[in-house]
């Protein structure tokens, strides 16, 4: 092979190991931001379901609260009822006494 088809071959062999390193270049970078962009979701991703635990969990512990008040409100308002049941029946107990009492002395 003469020298000038030699130096032609070796130019477009060069050229193409250039193009061929300028692909493989823009597919690695293309493939990095594809995981860069994956990392960057799951991170994301990972965050919000954190913020939403933490939502959860405070309208658990809000509706915890809120029940153990109307649990201890609903107790009280029994201690009230069952204080004036026993009110009643002790005042119907004395009144009774009373009675027969009176009807005792007037005999």
């Amino acid at each position: 092979v003469d020298p000038v088809t030699r130096k032609e071959q070796e130019e477009k062999r060069r050229v193409h190991l250039e193009y061929q390193a300028e692909i493989k270049a823009q597919i690695e970078e293309k493939e990095r931001q594809k995981k860069e962009e994956r990392e960057r979701k799951m991170r994301e991703d990972i965050e919000e379901e954190r913020k939403l635990q933490m939502e959860r969990d405070k309208f658990n512990k809000q509706l915890e609260q809120e029940q153990r008040k109307l649990r201890e409100k609903e107790e009280q308002k029994q201690k009230q009822i069952d204080a004036l049941k026993s009110a009643i029946y002790e005042a119907q107990e004395k009144a009774m006494e009373e009675k027969t009492h009176k009807r005792i002395h007037h005999l």
